[in-house]
């Protein structure tokens, strides 16, 4: 697996079919980690999120915990992976309580597991969750499924560590169970909908470029933090800046008109447009065949694109008008700088130096993005020629208005 990244490098993640049978998993649930970490740092209430600092997944609000996550992440989907005496469960319980006792506190600790989860000490924490039962019968289920299944005299590792969390008193589990919460099956598997929601994606762009470009710099800012030994706090206003920034990039792309190349000119096409009104203005300084070929081609390029990007709504019609303005403008000062520097002479040179310091090099903006496609310039020059908004030849004067 290839995830993307906005400074250019890929980063490289075995996928299931490739890795091994102990790494597949192991990777599954790093991705599962960036992927509840996105929708953590899409949550407005959210300042910041870090991944393996404190917990699986935190959440700060200014310099406090919101929130802890344990995840849980299965590639077995019929596999139990909270039950009533998993490690998984006991483990994170242990987790949460040492930190309590040792002063830390938190409002929200959450277990997200991407398939469905059951039992009765989760269906408990689920019923509380939708305001039924108590935290007194997730206490007593606790108390029930940690009991000694041991012989007299030893203890498994599980139960030491199910001794260690029951050694609490009732009132301290039960402040402790008040704030955990189930996200599994379905509503943790689809993270893209709150991502969206929470970042107000451009519903017009492609959110799958998106939510890659997410993983890429998600996967890369943390290595970096990691790197630096220090904690992998992201803030959400870095992750909405970056958001709006690919965005952006996204934008730029449906903006960008396509290589020449990829804009074929039909030889029909060509062979009527030779009697377009452009093309007259060429004549009139004995353009050579190659530039009235040329010319020819980046006026129907221009025109395909024109309407191609225009089918899109990537470009506000207002634009085309101010384009073709600015362009007029430089045309007419082109003409008057030619115009004085080679006077004298002959009419057909000064029109052919006018049509290469216009049409051979510059390339002009659209909607303030550079584009660099040469025919999107010169075919809107000769688009402008077309209607005899500019030309070539200085003695040509057009029927309504003045002479540039």
């Amino acid at each position: 697996m290839i995830l993307g990244s906005t400074s250019g490098r890929a980063i490289l993640v075995a996928s299931p079919s490739t890795a091994s049978h102990t790494a597949a998993p192991s990777v599954a649930g790093c991705l599962f980690q960036l992927e509840r970490a996105l929708v953590h740092l899409a949550a407005p209430a959210n300042d910041a999120v870090a991944v393996e600092h404190i917990d699986d997944v935190t959440t700060f609000q200014g310099l406090a915990v919101a929130a802890q996550e344990q995840d849980k992440h299965t590639v077995t989907p019929t596999r139990r992976v909270l039950s009533d005496r998993s490690p998984a469960l006991w483990r994170t319980l242990q987790i949460w309580v040492h930190q309590r006792r040792a002063g830390g506190r938190c409002a929200t600790y959450l277990f997200a597991c991407n398939s469905e989860i059951a039992g009765p000490i989760i269906d408990r924490i689920k019923a509380l969750g939708a305001n039924e039962g108590t935290t007194q019968d997730i206490v007593a289920a606790l108390r029930q499924a940690g009991a000694s299944h041991g012989r007299q005299g030893t203890r498994s590792k599980i139960q030491v560590i199910i001794d260690d969390v029951l050694q609490d008193d009732d009132a301290s589990l039960s402040a402790l169970v008040a704030g955990i919460r189930i996200v599994d099956g379905y509503e943790a598997r689809d993270w893209q909908e709150p991502v969206v929601r929470g970042f107000a994606l451009d519903p017009d762009l492609d959110h799958s470029a998106i939510f890659q470009s997410l993983f890429g710099w998600l996967a890369e800012a943390l290595l970096e933090a990691w790197r630096r030994r220090e904690p992998g706090i992201i803030s959400r206003v870095s992750a909405v800046r970056q958001c709006r920034f690919l965005e952006q990039s996204l934008r730029r792309q449906r903006l960008l008109p396509r290589p020449a190349s990829q804009v074929p000119v039909d030889p029909e096409q060509r062979a009527k447009a030779m009697t377009r009104r452009f093309v007259h203005h060429l004549t009139c300084i004995d353009a050579t065949h190659d530039d009235v070929v040329q010319s020819v081609d980046h006026f129907l390029q221009f025109g395909a694109e024109k309407y191609r990007i225009g089918q899109e709504g990537s470009v506000a019609p207002s634009e085309w008008l101010h384009r073709g303005e600015r362009l007029s403008t430089r045309w007419r000062n082109i003409m008057r700088q030619t115009k004085v520097h080679m006077a004298g002479a002959d009419i057909r040179r000064i029109g052919n130096e006018v049509l290469m310091r216009t049409t051979y090099e510059h390339r002009e903006p659209l909607a303030g993005t550079p584009c660099d496609e040469l025919y999107m310039t010169s075919g809107h020059y000769h688009r402008l020629a077309e209607n005899d908004d500019v030309w070539w030849d200085t003695t040509y004067v057009p029927k309504a208005g003045d002479e540039a």
